[in-house]
């Protein structure tokens, strides 16, 4: 049975009827992980609680009257209503925490996976021609850099990465660096 907020009020103290309404739909998504813990961990103390003392009285009833209701039937229903409202209180609490766990969980991965792309891709990036300087001090203008030099760099590149190198054509490399050349 899921309590209203009319009900709970009825039946719990002003401290335990806060802890209900900030377990409602309205409130729950405004809490932080660690107020989340905190309520969840007096969430459970309070049902905790309310069961023992629910047993016992039942116990000290049965022992009193004979009968497990007592004498009208309904003895210690406040108590068990006020553990099954802690009950659900805390069902609530522990749904949100496992979401809250979870979205954290999928930033991680996403970060992790973001890190990993940019980390293959600086791995698999050539390193372009350093500036060689002239006999005056001065910039020389990069010179050519032949698709031998590049292929060369590119299976260090591989052989240090420890991975597979991917066999190409070489009538399809010679026509890129054709074209390269002829587009200059």
């Amino acid at each position: 049975m899921a309590y209203n907020r009319e009900f709970a009020r009825k039946l719990c103290t002003a401290s335990e009827f806060e802890l209900f309404a900030a377990s409602m739909a309205d409130q729950i998504g405004g809490l932080t992980k660690a107020r989340l813990a905190s309520k969840i961990q007096r969430t459970r103390k309070l049902r905790d609680k309310n069961q023992d003392l629910f047993r016992r009285q039942q116990l000290a009833t049965r022992k009193r009257s004979g009968s497990k209701g007592g004498k009208t039937g309904v003895a210690n229903a406040r108590t068990e209503q006020k553990a099954k409202l802690f009950g659900e209180v805390l069902t609530r609490f522990e749904k949100r925490l496992a979401e809250i766990e979870k979205g954290e969980k999928r930033e991680a991965e996403r970060a992790a996976a973001k890190a990993a792309r940019e980390k293959r891709m600086a791995s698999s990036a050539i390193p372009k021609p350093a500036v060689k300087k002239n006999a005056t001090g001065g910039a020389a203008k990069a010179g050519f850099v032949s698709a031998d030099a590049r292929a060369a760099q590119r299976e260090r590149q591989i052989k240090k990465s420890g991975k597979q190198a991917i066999q190409g054509h070489a009538a399809a490399r010679t026509r890129r660096s054709q074209g390269k050349r002829d587009s200059r």
